[in-house]
């Protein structure tokens, strides 16, 4: 009997540290577009842990960004700045985000100039690229 506790305690002990998000509600949508600003280059990183992350080109900007997601905190921060003649770019799913459970949705749409050079550094977690 105490050998099959032993089996289990491993498990519950990792159930038992999860956070779980119940409150996927209404799909909400954000578009964003940023500028270059003048950036020669421009240095993009994204960090996304879960979703659908689709990458295209052709956009007038620097980016034209369409995220949906119905979990309210996890609302994709994006933040640029320019220093010299680069730019940085980050995009990223909040921290604070927590496994769910149910119909989740979380998928960005990013269009990217094919005017600027940019180099990415992408880290991506579970989902479709």
């Amino acid at each position: 009997m105490s050998a099959r506790i032993l089996l289990l305690l491993p498990g519950a002990l990792l159930l038992a540290s999860c956070s779980i998000e119940h409150n996927a509600g209404p799909t909400q949508y954000r578009n964003v577009s940023i500028d270059a600003a003048g950036a020669d280059s421009v240095h993009a990183t994204l960090n996304m842990g879960a979703g659908v992350l689709r990458i295209t080109d052709g956009a007038q900007k620097l980016l034209r960004a369409d995220f949906a997601y119905n979990i309210p905190s996890w609302e994709p921060v994006v933040n640029y700045a320019k220093t010299g003649a680069r730019g940085e770019l980050t995009i990223e799913q909040p921290k604070n985000s927590r496994a769910t459970i149910g119909n989740n949705r979380y998928t960005w749409d990013l269009q990217f100039s094919n005017r600027i050079p940019i180099d990415f550094v992408v880290h991506f977690g579970a989902g479709e690229r």
